[in-house]
C-alpha cells in the first residue's frame, strides 16, 4: 500500500500548504506507511524550500523532478492518491486517473481560497474555479480548513478541519482509520 500525495509548490504562492501537507507525508510515514510526494512547481526548487520541507518531513528529500504521469500509472489496488488544493498543475492526469482506474481512492484537501496578490494568482484562480469541482467531484473524501461554501455540493464527503479545536478530525485520522480497518476498501 502506498500513499502518494500531489502538493502545490509553484513560486511562493503555496508556501502554508506545502508545510502543512508535507506534516501529514511525515506522519503517515511515522506509521510506517509508504509515501511518495510529488511537488507541482515551475523551476528549480530553492535552498529555502528544500529547507523548510526537511524541517516539515526530516525523512524526505527532494529528489528533483520526476515523472507524476509515470507514478501514477504504476498504482494498483491497495494505493491511495491524495491531493492538496488549490493546486495549478497535474489536475488533469489525477482526473484520468480516478477514470481509469477507479478503485483507487481519491482523496482532496482544501486549505483555502487562491489569494490574490497579481497577475499569476488570477491564473491559478481560474485554473481551480476549473479544475476543483471536478477533483472534488471524483474524490472520495475530502478534507477542508477552510469553511467553504463551494464544497455544499459534496457535503456527505466533505470533513471540517477545525485547527482551533483538537477533538477536530484531520486527514492522518481517515489514515489510521483506513489502516487499522482490514476490511475497509476490500
Amino acid at each position: 500500500m502506498k500513499v502518494v500525495h500531489i502538493i502545490p509548490s509553484a513560486f511562493r504562492y503555496f508556501d502554508d500548504i506545502r508545510g502543512k501537507a508535507f506534516e501529514l507525508v511525515e506522519e503517515l510515514s511515522d506509521l510506517g506507511v509508504e509515501t511518495e510526494a510529488f511537488t507541482i512547481q515551475y523551476g528549480d526548487t530553492t535552498r529555502a524550500i528544500k529547507s523548510e520541507v526537511s524541517g516539515k518531513a526530516p525523512s524526505r528529500k527532494f529528489m528533483g523532478n520526476a515523472d507524476l504521469a509515470r507514478a501514477l500509472a504504476g498504482l494498483g489496488v491497495g494505493d491511495i492518491v491524495h491531493v492538496h488544493c488549490p493546486l495549478f498543475g497535474a489536475a488533469g492526469p489525477v482526473l484520468r486517473l480516478k477514470k481509469n482506474k477507479p478503485q483507487i481512492p481519491l482523496l482532496a484537501t482544501f486549505y483555502r481560497p487562491a489569494r490574490l496578490p497579481d497577475f499569476f494568482s488570477l491564473l491559478i484562480k481560474f485554473y481551480n474555479g476549473y479544475y476543483l469541482p471536478k477533483i472534488f467531484g471524483a474524490a472520495d473524501a475530502i478534507f477542508s480548513y477552510a469553511p467553504a461554501v463551494h464544497l455544499t455540493r459534496w457535503a456527505n464527503k466533505v470533513q471540517l478541519i477545525d485547527i482551533a479545536r483538537p477533538d477536530s478530525p484531520r486527514p492522518i485520522d481517515f489514515y489510521s482509520d483506513f489502516f487499522n480497518n482490514p476490511y475497509a476498501r476490500e
